[in-house]
């Protein structure tokens, strides 16, 4: 288990001490504390709890993997680089290797390689890690795909990144991100009724979110939009406007969502085209 699973990184230190004083040769305890340390930037404390695991005994997937978070702190690429790919190859346990390649492809990512490449590290650990981790990759690779498709347009891109959505929700992984990334690249490609069709299946797994109705009046406005301006209606959007609008008032609270300040603009816009 990473140790940031187990809270914020004051709760870990304090479990993972806890541990240490329980039993002093608790290589995996050390381990942990100086992979949390690190993320603190405390390097040099990081270091020496390292060296107690390794004195205790801590495997050596479970060094380079260490090594490697250490490095990757000291923002290190290289060398993290290097140790990560040596912890995916030797170690035998399956949330080390898992992790390992996660943290691959965000170096890709902080480095600027290429989609390829990061995608090639994808395509990798989906024939290496174990089942129930493939769904955190094909969400990696589906969201790179959406990267790439912002930047050039490519509609085998949406595609792709589309069909690996759509099996993640068929296989029953999908979140309300899952589905709402599919809708925002239907969307991009103006693919209205297989973007509402989306909708139709969110309305129906979480029921009234202001999110869902804001998504619907985003799909009225570019229906419309393809219609010359006298056949024009935005009686729909109208209703989806009204919806999103109060449920946002219900459930955003505080928060601001952009989006909805979009919508708003639309709003006013087919008002003073008189087309509502």
């Amino acid at each position: 288990m990473d140790a940031y699973e187990l809270g914020n990184a004051e709760q870990g230190r304090t479990y993972l001490t806890k541990a240490i004083e329980l039993n002093p040769d608790n290589a995996e305890a050390y381990q942990q504390n100086a992979i949390v340390i690190a993320r603190e930037k405390d390097l040099d404390e990081a270091e020496r709890l390292l060296e107690k695991a390794i004195h205790a005994g801590l495997s050596d997937d479970g060094i380079a993997y260490t090594r490697a978070e250490i490095a990757f702190a000291k923002e290190d690429y290289d060398e993290a680089k290097t140790y990560f790919l040596e912890a995916k190859d030797t170690t035998d346990d399956p949330y080390t290797k898992m992790r390992a390649y996660l943290k691959l492809v965000e170096i890709g990512k902080l480095t600027e390689a290429s989609f390829d490449e990061r995608l090639g590290i994808l395509s990798e650990a989906e024939a290496n890690v174990e089942a129930q981790y493939r769904p955190l990759m094909d969400e990696q690779m589906a969201q790179l795909y959406i990267d790439r498709f912002g930047e050039s347009g490519d509609e085998e891109d949406a595609n792709a990144a589309i069909a690996i959505l759509q099996k993640l929700a068929d296989d029953g992984f999908a979140t309300f991100q899952t589905y709402e990334n599919m809708v925002l690249v239907l969307q991009s490609e103006h693919k209205i009724d297989e973007e509402c069709e989306v909708l139709d299946e969110m309305l129906d797994m979480y029921g009234d979110d202001y999110r869902i109705y804001m998504y619907y009046a985003y799909a009225e406005v570019l229906r419309q939009e393809t219609l010359v301006n006298e056949k024009r209606s935005y009686k729909a959007f109208l209703k989806y406007y009204e919806k999103a609008s109060a449920l946002y008032e219900e459930q955003a609270k505080d928060d601001s969502n952009p989006l909805m300040q979009r919508l708003e603009e639309n709003y006013q816009q087919a008002k003073s085209g008189n087309w509502l």
